[in-house]
């Protein structure tokens, strides 16, 4: 059989229309000599009309009763251009050249270009079951510390695993208490601490996770894309604890000295909503000295919706509370605070805000 080579086409269509070629369909009539191509499950096939006044009915029983001859299929067609294609066309880019490439090729890359993976690195977590702000000289009963691995992702896969690394080797821990390092291929470690007293400042935990290379990432036509995924190692987040002292005022009842919610020592600020004076007990604050000494107290007035001074400046708000000194048993330990108090005419409920800057 002939081969045939085609220039100057760009698509199926073209490729037909440039042999003259009529699409066979059953019960549609073709003149003697009409090129029909059939449509076969696998590619296309040409046959030529033999016969005058040929009506189409079954391919294979037209064949054998010589209607019509079989004169190539497109495994015998041949595409040559050797200029460069001015736009993208289904799979086939822009710039691209032909030559001598099979119907079957182009089609091929017409209609199923070669699709590529989005690859996704991998990733380490860590938490906590117990985090942020805590108290200096809590026994903390439990801590448990999970760190988790991810592989990253091939996707769509393309006849790999989908991973973009192999499994975890190791998982190596920073932080006081955990072990150094775990020997496992588990996606997932779990870790705990008991009993851990908590202590001024920061107290952190992170995990570097070790790793096996990964696969060799496929297109949609099983060629490599990219390269393998290197063993290596990634380091988790950090989770802490920071341990403060307490700070209190009467924002329950004027007699009584109401822990508040934690807050960092050098905050800007420190904020209570106290309860109104009475039977002469004055409205109190009590900070611990390990934080900045305040420098200038605010109220919130209702009437403008605004944080003012007291006694309308920075300097003349410390005028209105009177500093003293205690301690104050924290935990089991006596810790120094900073007591201010209230040393004007019986005022009521109030917002404050207590600078230390």
């Amino acid at each position: 059989m002939t081969q045939i080579v085609i220039n100057q086409v760009k698509n199926l269509s073209e490729i037909l229309d440039s042999l003259h070629c009529k699409t066979w369909s059953v019960g549609q009539s073709y003149a003697l000599n009409t090129l029909v191509a059939y449509y076969n499950s696998d590619y296309v096939e040409l046959y030529r009309v033999i016969v005058s006044n040929y009506t189409a009915a079954d391919i294979t029983s037209d064949l054998a009763s010589h209607y019509i001859e079989k004169i190539s299929s497109e495994k015998d067609l041949y595409y040559n251009n050797l200029t460069p294609t001015p736009i993208s066309v289904g799979g086939v880019p822009e710039g691209f050249t032909f030559n001598n490439l099979s119907f079957a090729q182009i089609c091929d890359m017409l209609f199923y270009p070669e699709l590529f993976p989005t690859l996704t690195p991998p990733s380490a977590t860590m938490s906590a079951s117990v985090t942020g702000l805590r108290e200096i000289g809590e026994i903390i009963p439990v801590i448990d510390f999970t760190t988790s691995f991810n592989r990253g992702s091939i996707s769509p896969a393309y006849g790999t695993s989908g991973f973009r690394t192999g499994l975890p080797n190791g998982y190596y821990y920073n932080g006081v208490f955990l072990p150094p390092s775990i020997i496992s291929t588990a996606l997932v470690d779990y870790q705990s601490i008991t009993n851990y007293v908590v202590t001024a400042g920061n107290q952190s935990w992170n995990c570097l996770v070790a790793y096996d290379e990964g696969e060799q990432p496929l297109s949609s036509k099983g060629n490599p894309y990219d390269s393998p995924y290197l063993a290596g190692d990634i380091l988790t987040n950090t989770v802490t604890i920071t341990g403060v002292y307490p700070f209190f005022g009467n924002s329950v009842s004027i007699n009584t000295m109401t822990k508040q919610p934690l807050a960092l020592h050098n905050s800007t600020y420190f904020q209570i909503s106290f309860v109104g004076e009475s039977g002469g007990l004055k409205q109190s604050a009590e900070f611990p000295t390990a934080a900045p000494a305040i420098s200038g107290i605010q109220f919130y007035n209702t009437v403008s919706g605004q944080w003012e001074w007291i006694n309308g400046s920075k300097a003349n708000s410390l005028l209105t509370f009177t500093l003293s000194f205690i301690q104050k048993n924290i935990n089991g330990s006596l810790i120094d605070y900073r007591k201010y108090t209230h040393n004007g005419s019986t005022i009521g409920a109030r917002q404050l805000r207590f600078y230390t800057t």
